[in-house]
């Protein structure tokens, strides 16, 4: 697991990708953690761990067209 400061539609967020090696599933996770006042909103994109590294750039993609409305 590793995890950085990034920002998404001007808010501050954290960007983790996670492995998950339980019960015979072998995945990955690219989550979205992101602070909007006292909200905290949370994305999570999944795939096989095969997948990830072709998949990841569509994930950040559609993790930076998230907008936040009140």
């Amino acid at each position: 697991m590793w995890c950085r400061n990034i920002q998404l539609g001007g808010k501050d967020a954290i960007q983790l990708e996670i492995d998950v090696n339980e019960a015979g599933i072998n995945a990955k996770e690219a989550m979205f953690i992101i602070k909007d006042d006292n909200t905290i909103w949370v994305v999570t994109y999944s795939t096989g761990a095969d997948e990830y590294a072709n998949r990841l750039p569509v994930f950040e993609q559609s993790a930076n067209t998230i907008q936040l409305n009140p």
